[in-house]
């Protein structure tokens, strides 16, 4: 074996030396799942409207999600067994209700029949879609009136854990 010395430059306290990325991560329980670095947990029996989804999800300190990935959709299809909501709601255009950001064309979609339906006079809130639907089709996302009823879905952020190797 060979041994490494870490050299430190002399304007630079080794206490402020930024801790290294964690290798995994945590959920605070049994009941959330891990992925990569967001925990997920599926309330399957939890159907209510969106608003109310919401306001349930930021009860357990989480929010209902915003699928930006390929692999985050896979992963939330592998965890659902109801439709599901997400963040996702049109007013005017389709948009990231947490934090306000517009989907646009080039973004992660996966919209049944390929493409989002048109924002109209009634608010549109985006659902995931898993009842009642062909196996091409489950996963898919789709929008009903928000105040129709769904399943709720929860994420939030994990917990890093700092894994020390020798």
């Amino acid at each position: 074996e060979k041994a490494f010395i870490c050299q430190v430059p002399l304007h630079l306290n080794p206490d402020e030396i930024p801790p290294p990325p964690p290798k995994a991560y945590a959920c605070e329980s049994a009941e959330w799942q891990v992925h990569k670095n967001k925990c997920y947990r599926s309330f399957p029996n939890y159907i209510m409207n969106q608003t109310d989804a919401i306001k349930f999800c930021t009860k357990v300190n989480a929010q209902l999600p915003d699928i930006l990935n390929q692999d985050e959709q896979e992963y939330i299809q592998y965890i659902i067994k109801n439709d599901a909501w997400m963040d996702l709601i049109a007013v005017s255009a389709w948009e990231w209700l947490n934090n306000g950001v517009p989907l646009r064309k080039g973004d992660y979609q996966n919209w049944l029949g390929g493409f989002a339906p048109p924002p109209n006079e009634d608010l549109l809130c985006a659902f995931i879609v898993a009842s009642n639907i062909s196996s091409d089709d489950f996963g898919k996302w789709s929008a009903v009136d928000c105040y129709k009823e769904r399943s709720v879905l929860c994420k939030k952020e994990a917990t890093p854990l700092f894994l020390l190797t020798t």
